[in-house]
């Protein structure tokens, strides 16, 4: 929190060069890419393999680009594999199981445009709260719930307020080390080499150490805090978020020539 209060805040920090780095989720690229949005928009990917396909695309070379033009250098945008191997969800104060149920429901969402209008469409009143005050507004009530990953809100002790947790699948998750372009720009072309390959390396870690946490706070929620944990069957959400497909394209959050070259993605 002392390196910034939110990402877009870190982001900028790396633009100007006063951070070197950070490890973040892909989807807060989307605010300077919108192409980018199409990662974080739920259910917009028929499975994993599509998604690990997009990534290594043309066209997913061409965005990272374009945000190295920016100022912050996606390291090893060809080869990612920094996977997040839980899926996403809701833990909420109340069970949920269908749409409807988010009606009426204060939902924290992170800083990112395409995960909030996601969320939105979806039923939910979303609460945009950085994940510092998160612990806070569940205590409080301020908000209901939040989208999340069960090891992620279990290690921030928000399963101390919220008892039902839900598993959506809403999108497939790559975390992202990236440089300021300007403390890349200093390394020599061996420092660079070395980087990409520890950079590398931690991902085949990470992937590993995903799994293992899956299992691990899973028990932990259930035995330690009493959690539900709750799995729906998801084809009443995919029907929800179809129409909000054609209304995020007409509002410019993802461009439809990106959702085009997804569809004919062979993989």
């Amino acid at each position: 929190g002392q390196l910034g209060k939110n990402i877009p805040v870190v982001m900028q920090s790396l633009v100007s060069g006063d951070l070197d780095g950070f490890v973040e989720l892909l989807a807060y690229f989307g605010n300077w890419d919108k192409r980018q949005n199409i990662i974080a928009c739920p259910y917009c990917f028929k499975s994993f393999e599509q998604f690990d396909a997009f990534l290594k695309s043309p066209l997913f070379q061409e965005m990272s680009t374009v945000i190295y033009d920016k100022g912050i250098k996606i390291v090893n945008s060809d080869r990612m594999n920094w996977f997040k191997q839980e899926q996403r969800g809701v833990l909420m104060r109340k069970p949920v199981f269908l749409p409807d149920d988010l009606k009426s429901q204060k939902i924290r969402q992170y800083q990112a445009e395409m995960p909030i209008k996601g969320l939105m469409a979806l039923g939910a009143n979303v609460q945009v709260i950085p994940w510092p005050d998160v612990y806070t507004a569940l205590m409080t009530g301020t908000v209901d719930g939040l989208e999340t990953t069960l090891a992620q809100t279990v290690q921030s002790k928000h399963v101390e307020a919220a008892k039902y947790y839900t598993t959506l699948e809403l999108y497939y998750q790559v975390v992202s080390p990236s440089f300021s372009r300007k403390s890349w720009e200093k390394l020599t072309d061996p420092q660079k080499k070395a980087v990409e390959q520890a950079i590398w390396e931690g991902g085949e870690v990470y992937k590993k150490e995903s799994t293992r946490q899956l299992q691990e706070y899973e028990k932990i929620a259930m035995e330690q805090f009493d959690v539900k944990l709750i799995r729906t069957p998801l084809k009443p959400w995919i029907e929800k978020i179809k129409p909000a497909h054609e209304e995020f394209i007409k509002a410019g959050l993802i461009p439809k020539e990106t959702v085009d070259y997804i569809a004919q993605l062979k993989y």
